[in-house]
């Protein structure tokens, strides 16, 4: 009787291990990012352009044209609609705000991608090394968009993972708004389960474009060409100011 208790104790032991550890990372995450953010006073060059977006979309209910997508500057604009906008740091507290919240949360979502195959210690270490990864508690302090693409782009697998073709196909196609680049992943996903279980994953990729058709429709009116991402023009102009060589250089 005593060891049947016991027995039976031990799962709760180690979920409750677990719990504890997962939230003393969460926890010491959040505290070292908000000390972080507090010191941190001005924007960056290319988050100057996502908060231009963002002041545009709340305050003139208008998208400008820019050649960054407007899934970041949308994300901003949830904490900054109620903030006071007469506050000249509002709109970069209103990212730091956004970026704090998701840099805790990234970690996190690595944590459950992870688990599956690593195993739960591995992946409880894995996600501290991420939380508390220099370079991340940097993205979370600041105005870019890295912390939102990289959860947007975790949450997206998860979806898929759990058999939510639609989900997944909705949430990748959030994430192409933040950074085109989801479209590789995207595609690298369908690809592969196209090799492996002889099925393509249509649903997926239909939810993904219905929400890739309105800004590809707004791409085309602004630039009267179609396009799958408005850099096209950054690299456009990037291409005629440093022909040939010299761009490989400009890369270098």
């Amino acid at each position: 009787m005593t060891q049947t208790a016991h027995t039976r104790h031990q799962p709760s032991l180690s979920r409750s291990y677990l719990i504890g550890a997962v939230v003393l990372i969460l926890v010491t995450g959040l505290g070292l990012r908000i000390w972080a953010a507090s010191h941190n006073e001005f924007p960056t060059v290319d988050g100057a352009l996502y908060l231009d977006q963002t002041l545009e979309l709340v305050t003139g209910g208008t998208l400008p044209w820019s050649c960054f997508p407007p899934g970041w500057p949308a994300v901003v604009a949830a904490p900054y609609a109620f903030m006071d906008k007469s506050d000249p740091m509002a709109l970069l507290r209103a990212s730091q705000i956004a970026n704090v919240i998701l840099g805790v949360l990234m970690p996190l979502l690595a944590f459950f991608v992870m688990r599956p195959n690593l195993g739960t210690r591995l992946s409880l270490l894995g996600m501290a090394l991420l939380m508390f990864l220099p370079l991340n508690v940097v993205y979370s302090k600041n105005d870019l968009s890295e912390m939102s693409y990289t959860c947007a782009l975790l949450g997206s697998w998860l979806l898929w993972r759990r058999g939510s073709q639609v989900g997944s196909g909705l949430m990748f196609g959030f994430t192409y708004l933040i950074r085109p680049e989801a479209l590789l992943a995207a595609g690298g996903l369908a690809l592969t389960t196209w090799l492996r279980e002889r099925r393509f994953p249509w649903r997926m990729l239909l939810a993904m474009v219905l929400l890739m058709i309105p800004y590809l429709v707004f791409i085309r009116v602004q630039t009267g060409a179609f396009d799958l991402t408005s850099k096209t023009v950054a690299v456009s102009l990037s291409l005629e100011a440093h022909p040939g060589w010299r761009y490989l250089g400009l890369i270098w």
